[in-house]
């Protein structure tokens, strides 16, 4: 799932990359000023990193239960499918 989840996260960086070559501004506000500096992949990539202790430490100690966790990771999963696939079809368009 994090290899996935990754992917999307590279994907996401690209396409909205490719918003901002075309004159987008960006839709996140929290990362509005950041977008264009290598904070945002450093961001991505921490979070990614954070998920996946996450998930290990919870794992290690039984909470929440493990159909909960995989549930999330799903979720978040299924999340940024749809951020992707978005931003790809607003590209194509």
């Amino acid at each position: 799932m994090f290899s996935g989840l990754a992917v999307l996260q590279v994907l996401d960086l690209i396409t909205t990359y490719e918003f901002l070559v075309d004159g987008a501004h960006e839709g996140n506000v929290f990362l509005r000023e950041l977008i264009l500096t290598p904070a945002v992949p450093v961001l991505k990539a921490f979070a990614l990193v954070f998920l996946a202790i996450l998930v290990i430490r919870s794992v290690d100690h039984g909470r929440p239960p493990r159909r909960r966790l995989r549930a999330a990771m799903w979720f978040i999963l299924a999340v940024y499918v749809l951020i992707v696939v978005n931003n790809a079809l607003i590209l194509l368009s």
